[in-house]
């Protein structure tokens, strides 16, 4: 899938309005994580590294990935700025579950994993209690009634090429909204912050900025 569905191609290649909703997510992100000099940062499923090419390069940054082929990417775009990993973000490796990180990114990853909640489980294993959490997920139920609105007008392919007409079809694993996302972070992070994007009447992403529970 991460082949198939090339995370560079993507950005760079989709129509207009994709890429400026990828770019927005991105510089969202970044600003909440608010990452300074100091930090140690830590991307859980980095992908091809987009997120971590855009963190300062002082920081002591690491990214996680389960994909040789991101993993690749990522390693041609970011150099010798971040440690890459390869693992799974649902059962860390041990060195990493034993550190604690002031800032802790998971951006568009737990949809694509059979049991999400162990994602949060592995987050709260390694967040300190003032470490800043931002999760970011796809709103699939707008995602799907735009994609049934331009199939209706019988131009879904032309604007969207190489997308499956529902992400979990291929590899979306969780149809997820905000109702879910609250239900799996129970009694771990508590949500300080809510974005939507684009807009708060158009969430076709939303990003949470939460905290450890303690």
């Amino acid at each position: 899938m991460s082949r198939k569905y090339n995370i560079d191609t993507y950005r760079e290649r989709s129509n207009w309005f994709i890429r400026w909703v990828e770019n927005l997510r991105q510089k969202y992100i970044v600003k909440y994580l608010g990452v300074r000099p100091e930090d140690d940062v830590i991307d859980l499923g980095c992908g091809a590294g987009h997120l971590l090419e855009a963190l300062p390069t002082a920081a002591n940054l690491t990214g996680i990935d389960f994909s040789d082929f991101s993993l690749e990417l990522a390693r041609k775009r970011l150099g010798n700025k971040a440690q890459l990993v390869k693992g799974d973000v649902t059962a860390l490796p041990e060195y990493l579950s034993e550190r604690k990180f002031d800032k802790i990114a998971c951006s568009e990853v737990i949809e694509h994993v059979v049991e999400p909640k162990r994602v949060i489980e592995e987050i709260f294993k390694i967040a300190a209690n003032d470490s800043i959490i931002v999760i970011s997920i796809p709103n699939e139920q707008i995602i799907d009634f735009i994609k049934w609105f331009f199939i209706k007008l019988g131009i879904f392919k032309l604007l969207f090429p190489n997308i499956p007409i529902k992400n979990v079809d291929e590899w979306h694993l969780t149809n997820f909204d905000k109702k879910l996302f609250e239900r799996i972070v129970d009694k771990k992070l508590s949500i300080k912050k809510v974005k939507r994007i684009p807009f708060s009447f158009l969430p076709i992403r939303y990003i949470f900025v939460c905290k450890k529970i303690t």
